[in-house]
């Protein structure tokens, strides 16, 4: 891993990421579920995701991708235990399960990516041996 993510991955290790976020939630309802006490959330940035090769308006908003710090590593870990894989605003027409995890670099992401690969090839070779 190069420097400046092992940086970024140190400064953002209170971080998480959130998928799957429907499109009717704005930022005090995020706060209302996810934080336990005024103030574990530092920040809140939301982003909205589109329907793809659609013009970039509400109508074709699919879902939200949010980015929160919180002040402390053990609150962020706690979310992630609480939310993950869960309906937590609600189980209305064509909501997924949140995606809860900590913020990943790219260069996190890809080496990620390349080990689950490589595991792959190895357990596809067991099974053919």
């Amino acid at each position: 891993m190069n420097p400046i993510s092992k940086n970024l991955s140190k400064a953002f290790e209170n971080s998480i990421f959130i998928k799957n976020i429907p499109v009717s939630v704005n930022e005090q309802k995020i706060r209302l579920v996810f934080e336990e006490a005024p103030g574990d959330i530092v920040s809140i940035k939301l982003k909205t995701i589109f329907r793809q090769g659609a013009p970039q308006t509400e109508a074709n908003a699919v879902m939200l991708h949010a980015y929160l710090l919180y002040k402390d590593n053990k609150t962020a870990q706690r979310c992630i235990q609480l939310h993950d894989n869960q309906l937590s605003f609600g189980s209305g027409s064509g909501h997924k399960p949140l995606s809860v995890d900590f913020w990943k670099t790219k260069d996190e992401l890809k080496q990620e990516k390349a080990q689950q690969i490589d595991q792959n090839i190895q357990s596809l070779l067991q099974n053919i041996m």
